[in-house]
């Protein structure tokens, strides 16, 4: 059984915690074998690479601040865990074994322990990461908006052209006469400028009617997913002669209906 030691080093107190951890017995070296030692009181980033060398140890320093701390003189015989010990007591610093798989020598990895400055404790800087399935439009480059199914519903449109109202530089003319789209992108439209499509397949055939609209859409805002404006002419799919940019409506699919886990879904 393989013996993984956990060390913590504050001001005036050694300790080193043991732990076990599945591996191959025999493998690897032991950090409670002793060795003798000889390092003198020095700064610590120079200290802790020399005990390494004479203990025969993989050092991985992480994120450690070693800079600006002075590691204690440790001379004679000691176990390594305990020669550690030493020489980080009071840095702020601990270490642990962690041993690499298929490597021969211990390896140690180094710790930044919080520190406290009154009633203030600092901490190591902690990196958070988090993406949201939307967040593809701001590293689109180029000029692209979303209308979600959230803003449909927050919003629902008496007239399909609703849709598109809190869209910057895209309108459609409307008549209650007629519940067709004429998608309007930065004052251009009809067919051949500005591509309207359901799902990736256009839609705007000529048609000549009022308000001078040649190539009208006719959609259920109901049965939408999301509708996605690109501006300005593109090379994306769809792009292909058009100067205006394009509309996409998406109609739903079974993964806007279904939950987690779920078989069954509606709305």
């Amino acid at each position: 059984m393989a013996i993984m030691l956990l060390g913590a080093v504050s001001t005036g107190q050694v300790a080193a915690q043991q732990s076990t951890a599945t591996g191959a017995p025999g493998k690897v070296a032991a950090l409670d074998s002793v060795r003798p030692f000889n390092v003198p009181a020095q700064p610590l980033d120079t200290a802790i690479y020399a005990l390494a060398a004479q203990a025969g140890i993989d050092l991985l320093v992480g994120d450690a601040q070693l800079q600006g701390r002075t590691g204690h003189a440790v001379q004679g015989n000691y176990s390594i865990a305990a020669a550690l010990s030493q020489l980080l007591d009071g840095s702020g610093i601990r270490f642990e074994h962690n041993q690499a798989q298929g490597s021969k020598r211990p390896s140690v990895q180094l710790f930044q322990l919080p520190v406290h400055e009154g009633n203030v404790l600092s901490l190591s800087a902690t990196q958070v990461n988090a993406a949201h399935p939307g967040d593809w439009v701001y590293q689109a480059p180029r000029s692209v908006n979303v209308v979600s199914r959230e803003q449909l519903d927050r919003n629902p449109p008496r007239h399909a052209a609703d849709m598109l109202e809190e869209t910057t530089g895209v309108y459609s003319a409307v008549s209650q006469q007629d519940p067709g789209l004429s998608v309007n992108i930065r004052g251009i439209q009809d067919y051949g400028r500005v591509n309207m499509s359901v799902d990736g397949m256009r839609q705007n055939y000529q048609q000549s009617g009022h308000q001078q609209r040649n190539g009208t859409l006719y959609v259920d805002p109901d049965l939408l997913s999301q509708v996605v404006i690109e501006k300005g002419a593109t090379s994306t799919m769809g792009g292909a002669g058009v100067i205006g940019g394009i509309a996409n409506f998406r109609t739903l699919e079974a993964s806007d209906l279904l939950t987690d886990g779920k078989e069954i879904g509606g709305r």
